[in-house]
C-alpha cells in the first residue's frame, strides 16, 4: 500500500469533497479556479468526449465511465448517444449514488487499480482526470489492466494534468498544486508511453496550450467578466487548432484504440 500523503486515505478525502460539493462542477474540477475558467475546462472535456470518442463508437456500445463522479461526463454521453450502455465506476460512495440517481446507469464503487470487470468487457472507456490518482507504483499495472478491458477496436479517452505545468506552477506559486485530493500529473513522454502498451495504438492527442499560457491574464480579468469571456471565446478555436502542442498544457488528452489482433 502506498503511504505517500498525496495518495494515502484518498477515498475518505474524496468522499468528504463529494459530500460537501454534491453535483457542483467545482467538486470535481479545480477548486482554485473561478467558475468561468472551470467551465472552459469542462467544455474541453466534453468536446473531446463528443468529437473524438462518441463519434467513433458503434450503436449499442458498452462504455465504462471511470471516475464517474456525479455524472458530469455521463450526462454528455447519455444526451448525445442514448443507445450506449453506460457503466459508472468511482471510489467515492456519495458520487456513485449521485451518478446512479442522475443517470439511472449501473454504477460500481471500486478502486481504479482493482476494477471488477473481465478483460474485453467494454467497447469504450472514459477516464478523465483519473489516472493521476494512481500511486506511482500502481500506474503501470493498473493502466495495463484498464486497457485490457477494451474489446478489439475499442477506444479509451484519457485526460490528465501535465506534470510540466504542475512543476512550473509549484515554483511560481508554492503550494498551489497541492491539495487534500491532489494527484500527480504525467509528463508528455510518460503519457505517450501509455499509448505504446502492447496491442494499443494512439488514435489522437492534444491539449489546451493557449488557455494554459493565458491563465495569468484570465485570472487577472476575473474582476472584469466581460473581457474575460471575450478572451475565452478567442482561445477556444485557437486551442482546437493548436491542440497538438500538448507539452505545455494544463491538461492533455489522448485517444487510444485496441488493435484488432
Amino acid at each position: 500500500m502506498n503511504k505517500q500523503p498525496r495518495f494515502s486515505d484518498l477515498r475518505n478525502r474524496w468522499e468528504e469533497r463529494a459530500n460537501s460539493s454534491g453535483n457542483a462542477k467545482v467538486g470535481v474540477l479545480y477548486r482554485n479556479l473561478p467558475d468561468s475558467l472551470n467551465e472552459y475546462v469542462h467544455r474541453f472535456h466534453t468536446d473531446q468526449v463528443s468529437r473524438n470518442f462518441l463519434a467513433r463508437l458503434p450503436h449499442g456500445a458498452r462504455v465504462l465511465d471511470l471516475g464517474c463522479g456525479y455524472g458530469r461526463i455521463g450526462e454528455t454521453v447519455t444526451r448525445a448517444r442514448p443507445n450506449i450502455e453506460l457503466v459508472g465506476a468511482d471510489f467515492a460512495f456519495p458520487y456513485c449514488e449521485l451518478y446512479r440517481q442522475a443517470l439511472g446507469a449501473r454504477t460500481i464503487c471500486c478502486e481504479a487499480a482493482a476494477l471488477p470487470f473481465a478483460p474485453g468487457s467494454f467497447d469504450g472507456i472514459i477516464a478523465i482526470t483519473v489516472l493521476m490518482y494512481l500511486g506511482p507504483e500502481q500506474r503501470s499495472k493498473a493502466i495495463g489492466e484498464l486497457l485490457g478491458l477494451l474489446r478489439p477496436n475499442g477506444l479509451a479517452l484519457l485526460i490528465d494534468p501535465s506534470q510540466e505545468v504542475l512543476n512550473l506552477m509549484s515554483h511560481l506559486r508554492p503550494g498551489s498544486v497541492r491539495s487534500t485530493t491532489g494527484g500527480a500529473g504525467f509528463s508528455a513522454a510518460e503519457y505517450r508511453r501509455i499509448g505504446e502498451t502492447g496491442g494499443i495504438a494512439i488514435a489522437g492527442y492534444g491539449g489546451i496550450p493557449t488557455f494554459t499560457l493565458s491563465l495569468p491574464l484570465l485570472l487577472a480579468l476575473n474582476c472584469t467578466p466581460r473581457l474575460q469571456r471575450a478572451l475565452l471565446r478567442l482561445l477556444e478555436p485557437l486551442d482546437t487548432r493548436l491542440r497538438r502542442f500538448w507539452k505545455f498544457s494544463l491538461q492533455r488528452w489522448m485517444l487510444l484504440r485496441r488493435e484488432n489482433t
